[in-house]
């Protein structure tokens, strides 16, 4: 148990420590994120390794491993080189700069006066800036800090639930741990509330066996974090903010997140906000300028941009758009477009789109998008699946992902760009990505479609608008 009576909804380490008294918390985690993520001589990687490898040597258990998972990101190498630095930097595959480095931040954690000029003469000569010292016993000072902090308080060891006690014969050392199991004791800190709000019991699992629920705790901390921007607009979302709502670092939350949704959490909550001021200014009669707010944009002029840019028309265009059109259904807007008619022709991109899971006739779009998600495709086109898919010869270069969306063919235009559910939306994805640097010619891909999921990220393409405006 915690040393001091700390609130049971806060999340254990110094993340919770730091909740319990913001007024120091704060300025603590603004020192933190400064110290590993701000521009300076030295790299994020080697600024997270001087954290861990003193965390490491103060047998602070959960300081080492959260900052341990960080390394193992940053480094090409992954985990197996991070536990040959923290377990020997004399012997590591490094560089003498780093080398010399890590034994400052030792001397740091021995005793301030242990840095003699001796010990920092070796990093000069092994090529140290004089900011890259300072850097280094900063990091290490304040780790030093940030692990007494934590385990004076014992902040780690106040939660009872069975998802969060070691196995038996105790915690393996973050040096020797398996290279998951830094992320399943941080997702194991989580378990009890993520499980709870997810309705199902966990209570049978610990940290040996947390690969067997580690995806179904990704989504639900996932989806908790959807929640939480969906509900909030109109609000700005740091993304340590977000993180905290499911117990995690903002670098854990980051890789996590993009590795659910194909996507950052700032691009995603981007899309949540053009998806609702879809839905505004066909619902609504209020003005664009106060629809930017709703969504949370205090400038009239960067909400414009970002609508364009992402849904393809401007706000007041698109409802100009829509409002004429709105009630008519999909397949008679678009008509010949989908019959297949013209879109024979030689070179450019084919593929196939397979049929809708449910057998009815829908619509579909397939386009080609850099970003892996349906936002600004250099090239789509219109089909009723299943059938073949033509998409034109593109100027861009570099890799794409072919992406497609597919409604009821007799869903109106409100349904589909309000994402009713009456519209029946399937998605899918090529699974190979499509090089647009290879020679000319046929690239074939294969598309199956399935159900839409909570972390998908919304449909903003104007697709049925823009496939009208191209016929016309």
């Amino acid at each position: 148990m915690a040393h001091i009576a700390l609130p049971p909804e806060l999340p254990p380490g110094t993340l919770g420590l730091a909740q319990y008294r913001p007024e120091t918390g704060r300025p603590l985690t603004e020192l933190v994120e400064a110290l590993l993520h701000a521009p300076g001589d030295l790299g994020r990687a080697d600024r997270a390794l001087i954290a861990a490898y003193v965390s490491v040597l103060n047998d602070s258990r959960f300081c080492a491993s959260t900052t341990t998972e960080v390394c193992a990101q940053l480094l090409p190498e992954g985990r197996p080189l991070v536990d040959k630095i923290l377990a020997d930097p004399a012997s590591a595959p490094i560089s003498s700069k780093l080398r010399a480095l890590l034994a400052i931040a030792k001397a740091v954690r021995d005793s301030g006066h242990a840095v003699t000029g001796e010990v920092v003469g070796a990093a000069r000569r092994a090529g140290a800036t004089d900011v890259e010292i300072h850097d280094a016993v900063l990091i290490a000072a304040v780790f030093s800090m940030l692990n007494r902090y934590n385990d004076g308080l014992a902040a780690e060891q106040r939660r009872d639930a069975p998802a969060c006690r070691p196995a038996a014969g105790g915690p393996p050392s973050p040096r020797r741990a398996p290279e998951e199991t830094a992320e399943a004791e941080r997702l194991a800190e989580a378990a009890g509330t993520l499980a709870e709000e997810a309705g199902e019991d966990l209570s049978h699992v610990d940290i040996e066996n947390g690969r067997a629920w580690t995806t179904e705790l990704r989504s639900t901390a996932v989806a908790r974090a959807i929640g939480r921007m969906n509900e909030r607009l109109d609000e700005s979302h740091e993304l340590h903010d977000i993180a905290q709502t499911v117990f995690m670092s903002p670098f854990h939350f980051h890789r996590i997140f993009r590795t659910t949704c194909g996507t950052s959490p700032g691009r995603f909550l981007t899309a949540l906000r053009m998806a609702r001021a879809k839905r505004l200014l066909i619902e609504t009669s209020i003005t664009s300028t106060e629809v930017g707010l709703k969504v949370g944009y205090s400038s009239f002029g960067t909400f414009t941009t970002t609508f364009t840019k992402l849904v393809g028309l401007p706000p007041g265009k698109f409802r100009a758009c829509v409002r004429p059109i709105a009630d008519v259904p999909i397949h008679i807007l678009l008509g010949d477009l989908i019959s297949g008619d013209g879109h024979g022709a030689d070179g450019g991109i084919r593929g196939w789109l397979e049929a809708r899971p449910d057998g009815t006739n829908g619509v579909a779009l397939v386009g080609l998008f850099p970003s892996g998600i349906p936002q600004e495709p250099v090239a789509c086109a219109g089909l009723a699946p299943p059938g073949p898919v033509h998409l034109p010869k593109v100027s861009a270069t570099g890799a794409v992902t072919a992406l497609a969306v597919s409604v009821r063919a007799d869903a109106s235009v409100r349904e589909v760009l309000t994402e009713s559910p009456r519209a029946a939306f399937y998605v899918g994805a090529a699974e190979d990505p499509i090089d647009l640097d290879q020679a000319a010619g046929e690239r074939p891909f294969r598309i199956a479609l399935r159900e839409r999921r909570l972390t998908d990220p919304p449909i903003l393409l104007a697709f049925p608008l823009l496939l009208n405006a191209a016929r016309t």
